[in-house]
This record gives structure tokens, sequence and C-alpha cells, in this order.
């Protein structure tokens, strides 16, 4: 009986393998691109999820700068007050000596001009040469008290990175370390990671 059904369709057994074969092979293919469109799906959908995350990164890093912008502004700010009241308190006791050496005395008799003109060009001189000895005292006492201002904040930023460092390598997280140190997480955050770098 197949032998009679073959014969009205025309196919031969080699005709049905040929078929059965083209149908598994058609069937595996099929499953293959159904496995490589699920496989670009997972991918394409890792890649949002990573360009998400590093956009949530870049928004975290712009806020961790401009806050620590922020803190250098203010302490700049801090500093440049500072640096005024010293030079306003030494620049007031510079016009009060300068006030004090220079007393110009007249010659009682109008005959002697020449007199008069070497004493007041002796003065001006004078005069000067306290400006300018006021002047280079003023420099001076500005920047022993500029280095001053900056040399202990120096040490101390030193120390409270090593701190933070030896809290890191104890274990420590940043939270606590930010506790211990009585700083911000911020700050301490971007501490050990310009540390790194």
């Amino acid at each position: 009986m197949k032998t009679i059904v073959l014969k009205k369709t025309g196919l031969n057994t080699r005709g049905i393998i040929l078929i059965t074969f083209l149908l598994i092979l058609s069937i595996t293919l099929n499953m293959l691109a159904f496995l490589f469109i699920a496989l670009l799906y997972i991918r394409q959908n890792r890649f949002v999820t990573i360009e998400k995350q590093q956009k949530q990164i870049m928004k975290e890093m712009e806020e961790i700068i401009s806050t620590f912008i922020a803190e250098v502004k203010e302490e700049n700010d801090q500093f440049i007050r500072k640096i005024t009241k010293v030079e306003g308190g030494k620049a007031k006791k510079g016009k009060e000596e300068e006030n004090s050496t220079i007393p110009f005395k007249q010659p009682a008799e109008k005959n002697r001009g020449n007199l008069q003109k070497s004493l007041l060009n002796k003065q001006m001189v004078k005069a000067y040469n306290n400006t300018a000895q006021n002047t280079k005292n003023l420099e001076e006492d500005i920047t022993e008290n500029l280095l001053e201002l900056i040399q202990p904040n120096a040490a101390e930023e030193k120390t409270l990175l090593d701190q933070a460092v030896d809290l890191q390598k104890q274990g420590k997280k940043i939270d606590e370390i930010a506790k211990i140190l009585n700083k911000g997480k911020t700050e301490i955050e971007l501490l050990l990671k310009f540390r790194q770098k």
C-alpha cells in the first residue's frame, strides 16, 4: 500500500528522506534564529542597563564635584577674608608710622630758600625710604601670615587622608570613616578616589 501511495504522488523513498531532512533542517534553523534573537534581545537590554548605570554614575560624579567645588570656594572665601583682615591691619599700622615719621619744620628765615629746598628734599627721601621699608615689612608679614594659614591646612589634610586610608585598610566603610572623622561622606569618597589615582 505504501508503494501505491508513493507511486500516485510520484515520490520515492529518496524524496521522502530528502523532504524529512529539509523539514528537520528548517526547524533547526528556525530554533537557532529564535535563540539568536533572544541572545540579541538580552544583550541589548544589558547595554541599556549599562547605559542607565553610566548616566547615574555621571550624575553622582557631577554632584560630588559640584559639592567639592562649593567647599573649595567656601574655603577660598574664608582665606581671602583672613588675608584682607591681615592686610587691613598692617596697612593701618603703616599709615600711622608714615604720618608720625614725616615731621616738616620750616626754617624761620625766608632768605634761606636753598636750605629749605635741600631740607625738603632730605625729608622726601627719608619719607620715601620709610615707606619702602614699611612696604617691605608689610610684604614679609603678609607672606609669613599666608604661610601660617596655608601650612596648618595642608598638614590637617594630610593627616585626614592618612586617617581615612588607615580606616579603609581596617575594613571600614565610607559612611563609618566619615562618622569617625566628622567629615562628609562625599569628602571622604573624593579623598580616597583622588588618592587611588
